[in-house]
């Protein structure tokens, strides 16, 4: 080199001296190694530095040099060898460190035909792309290194990640490394900081501490995914930067060049927080499984209070993070997805009315209580006395509210006691209206609060059995039986044993009135008892005995009873038997007049019975009959004329047919002697037996006359 530039000087010393000023521009081009343009920073250029001597005289200038290279004006003066070399020694600084230097010799006889000359420097370095990678070699983007020559006074050289950079050869260290997140840069440990360059180096890999993939797994209760979450992600070591924030679409999450580090991750669903917990993000702690208390699907088991499923309820769930509205099944459930463990408002309708309950949900099923429940009727009669006392059929039981029946039942046949409560349940703080009819007569109406729940009525219906006696204390049968209760008047006839049954009597006491015939025997005023109860009429067994005048028994003989008083006029007829007795009953109240006709035919008798043979019962009763032939009677009296006309009678045909006999003789005797018979003929009959009895009876026929004249039989005949 040293002989190069002394023959250098000689030539110049020898050459040729030029007559005039000589200038030229050069312009050197910096290249790297490989003759690429040089990249820097911002701002960083290649400094360039020249210096040659004239006439002794060193002369240096230094340029920053551009995109287009760097300019220098070099002027020779004149006197210059035209046939010399001019040596210019060239340096070039990179980054601050120098890396080149050469001397390059110009022809001056060349440069008089040149105005600029281009000179191509290469220095030591290359032009290489620094990549910054996760922990499995994914490029980065978003991340600074730091880096630091090892054998070269490069210090703390901050270098964007995927950028290019003209890096003068020999060995680095990555110092230190950024990472941009959330528009939040955070330091990041370098894994693999150390590289080296040489000529045709072209990338440079720097491993930083990032995580390629971080899978978050969250499962509900049941271990089925937690879609829909919301999920927050925290980078402690960076000041609780949220790197992370967005809705679970789909499970695993896949979340991306993580910084190591600590983090916090919180798990919400509709706001409220499941999960806060922190993880740690390294080499071996790339995943986490969470597990929330979100209930997919729970259960709502919705009873009233008396534990019975409501069902077809319109329901409406809201808390925290629900506000749904669904309708009970047919079994009472209600299906609600989602829930987070905790208390929630159930509100229930009825009517006009909402209803709030508060339910905890602590696993798939719950049980909501709402305040209704189904109100029962009990309807029982006020005695207690079995069948005797039972409920009529046609009767209705309503529970109304408002117009609206919420019970109703009637009674098809007659019951001891009638049990009823709500197919639906009722709301327990609303007033409603209790209402017992009977076929459409209100018999108790009462409004009445649902909080009792159990309504008890007890209604004084009772069954009462009367045993109608007459006077005697014996069954009276076929009496009309008229009771008087709070329903009206029922009508009746006792039995052949003088019992009277009446079934569903209403009322604590009822008013009883007997009647035989059309007469009133008997009124009572009686309580309501279970008991056969007995009353006892003014009817009076009477035995009537017939007799004839001789004492005989007279039957068939028709007795005829009167009785008249007040407001009634009663008669019955009976018939006496073979032995002339009949027994009739007779209605005999005070101040009645009783009067007996007996009629045997023809023959009658009347009178009046006094009250000594009322009540005894028996009277006897002498008919003027002395012969009864059943077609015809006879009194004594008559008995007697006819015994005497039969008499008469005898004597009359006897006396006639002596007179016929005397006549037929006379007539013989007159017409054998021929005496007329004109007076004999004259002569009525009667008088003809007149005379001819007279002749007959002599002295009898004036005993007879003088009967006659004192009213004798035979007049009377």
């Amino acid at each position: 080199m040293r002989t190069l530039y002394l023959l250098s000087l000689l030539t110049v010393i020898v050459a040729v001296v030029v007559a005039e000023d000589v200038s030229f521009k050069l312009l050197i081009h910096v290249k790297d190694a490989r003759g690429q343009q040089l990249i820097g920073l911002a701002g960083d250029q290649p400094v360039v530095t020249i210096s040659y001597l004239i006439n002794n005289t060193k002369r240096e200038e230094n340029r920053i040099c551009g995109p287009e290279g760097c300019l220098f004006n070099i002027t020779l003066p004149i006197g210059v060898n035209a046939t010399a070399f001019i040596g210019i020694n060239i340096s070039v600084s990179w980054l601050g460190i120098q890396l080149h230097k050469e001397r390059y010799f110009l022809n001056i006889d060349e440069l008089m035909n040149r105005s600029v000359v281009t000179r191509i420097v290469r220095i030591n370095s290359s032009t290489v792309r620094v990549i910054g990678t996760n922990d499995n070699d994914g490029e980065l983007q978003n991340c600074e290194v730091y880096i630091n020559g090892l054998n070269i006074p490069i210090r703390n050289l901050k270098i964007d990640c995927g950028k290019y950079i003209s890096l003068p050869f020999g060995n680095y260290n990555t110092s230190s490394s950024t990472y941009r997140i959330a528009n939040t840069l955070v330091n990041v440990p370098p894994l693999s900081g150390r590289f080296e360059v040489i000529n045709g180096t072209s990338n440079v890999k720097i491993r930083l501490g990032i995580v390629n993939l971080f899978v978050v797994d969250l499962r509900k209760v049941d271990g089925s995914p937690l879609l829909g979450s919301e999920v927050q992600l925290k980078f402690l070591d960076a000041g609780n930067v949220t790197v992370y924030r967005g809705t679970v679409q789909a499970l695993p999450l896949y979340l991306r060049d993580l910084p190591y580090g600590q983090y916090f991750i919180e798990v919400s669903w509709k706001g409220v927080q499941l999960i806060g917990t922190k993880v740690t993000l390294g080499s071996l702690s790339r995943s986490v499984n969470l597990s929330t208390n979100l209930i997919p699907k729970v259960n709502l088991v919705v009873v009233d209070k008396d534990l019975k499923p409501v069902v077809s309820n319109r329901l409406k769930i809201t808390g925290s993070t629900l506000n749904v509205e669904t309708v009970t099944d047919e079994n009472g459930y209600a299906i609600v997805y989602n829930i987070i463990p905790g208390s929630y408002t159930v509100t229930s309708y009825w009517k006009n009315y909402s209803l709030n309950t508060l339910v905890h949900v602590s696993s798939s099923e719950a049980r909501v209580e709402l305040p209704l429940w189904r109100p029962e009727i009990k309807v029982s009669t006020v005695l207690e006395c079995g069948e005797r006392c039972r409920l009529p059929p046609n009767l209705t039981v309503e529970l109304l509210y408002g117009e609206d029946i919420i019970v109703k039942a009637l009674t098809l046949d007659a019951i001891e006691n009638l049990s009823v409560s709500s197919e639906n349940p009722v709301y327990t703080q609303v007033f409603l209206k209790l209402r017992v009819t009977l076929n459409k007569t209100l018999l108790y109406e009462k409004i009445v609060w649902a909080g009792e729940r159990s309504f008890s009525i007890k209604l004084p219906f009772f069954d009462l059995s009367i045993e109608v006696k007459d006077y005697s204390g014996n069954p009276l049968p076929d009496a009309i039986v008229i009771v008087e209760d709070k329903l009206g008047k029922r009508k009746t006839i006792s039995d052949y044993n003088g019992m009277v049954e009446l079934p569903f009597l209403y009322g604590n006491q009822v008013d009883i009135e007997v009647f035989w015939g059309n007469v009133s025997v008997a009124r009572k005023t009686t309580q309501a008892t279970a008991e056969p109860f007995t009353i006892s009429s003014m009817v009076y067994p009477l035995k009537v005995e017939v007799k004839g005048a001789l004492g005989q028994p007279v039957s068939d003989a028709t007795v005829s009873v009167q009785i008249r008083g007040l407001g009634y006029d009663f008669k019955r007829n009976v018939t006496t038997r073979d032995d002339g007795v009949t027994e009739i009953l007779i209605p005999a109240p005070p101040g009645s007049t009783i009067s007996l006709v007996i009629r045997k035919g023809r023959i009658s008798l009347e009178r009046q019975l006094i009250s000594e043979e009322v009540k005894k019962g028996y009277t006897v009763i002498t008919l003027d009959l002395l012969v009864d032939f059943g077609w015809l009677q006879i009194r004594t009296s008559e008995a007697a004329a006819m015994f005497t006309a039969t008499i008469i009678l005898t004597i009359t045909i006897f006396v006639i047919i002596k007179i016929q006999k005397n006549k037929e003789t006379r007539g013989d005797i007159f017409k054998m002697y021929g005496v007329p018979l004109e007076e004999e003929e004259k002569k009525s009959f009667l008088e003809i037996i007149r005379d001819r009895f007279r002749e007959t009876f002599g002295a009898e026929e004036e005993e007879a006359e003088s009967e006659g004249e004192n009213g004798g039989l035979f007049e009377e005949f």
